[in-house]
């Protein structure tokens, strides 16, 4: 797992690691070297009330995967790993800031 240069963890919720946690397996498994590139947590710039600034989210990178693995089969996959209380998207699809999104958002109460 790497963090992209400029990657504020602070104020990451322990729940929110998860994501990062099963993802580094699937881009390892990709040959990957290092695994996955998590590219934003709390910091920078998002859409207004944004998980992210809660803790909540981070963006992983997919640029890094090779060409052939299709990016939606990979966010199934982790969204499979994670279940129901994370929601994973693929976002900015086609440009060169495509990611996949991940959050911690559990959808009945604990």
């Amino acid at each position: 797992m790497r963090l992209k240069p400029g990657v504020r963890l602070l104020g990451i919720r322990p729940e929110t690691w998860a994501i990062a946690l099963a993802a580094d397996p699937l881009w390892l498994a990709a040959g990957v070297a290092g695994g996955v590139m998590i590219s934003s947590c709390t910091e920078g710039v998002h859409m207004r009330a944004s998980p992210h600034y809660l803790g909540c989210a981070v963006d992983l990178r997919v640029s890094d995967l090779p060409a052939w693995i299709s990016r939606e089969a990979v966010r199934s996959q982790l969204a499979d790993a994670l279940g129901a209380d994370f929601d994973v998207l693929l976002e900015y699809v086609g440009t060169p800031n495509e990611h996949l999104h991940g959050e911690f958002d559990p959808k009945t109460p604990y």
